[in-house]
């Protein structure tokens, strides 16, 4: 990918971080969601914790690249950032995919 100004790179990795963010939120609302609407005495625990575990597992790694972006940012290698941020959002898209096929 090639930018055009040191304008333009900002605004990616800005965008970028903000999807990793978005999905951060989505992940734990998936989680508190299907939670609470397993709430029986039939279903165990263990068996709620086995369902949203890939969406907590998501959140944890979606977390760490966050912050790596964003130190990333912070220190202006921009390239490093984009970079890490689009891999790991394609990650995530791409589990997210067969986890809910």
């Amino acid at each position: 990918m090639i930018f055009k100004d040191q304008n333009q790179k900002l605004k990616v990795a800005r965008v970028l971080i903000l999807a990793q963010l978005i999905f951060i939120v989505t992940n734990l609302i998936v989680f508190y969601q299907t939670k609470f609407q397993l709430v029986s005495n039939l279903i165990s625990e263990a068996v709620i914790i086995e369902i949203v575990e890939p969406y907590i597992m998501m959140s944890i790694i979606l977390s760490i690249s966050v912050m790596v972006s964003f130190v990333l940012y912070c220190r202006e290698k921009l390239i490093a950032a984009i970079g890490i941020s689009f891999l790991v959002l394609t990650g995530q898209m791409i589990v997210q995919y067969y986890v809910e096929r």
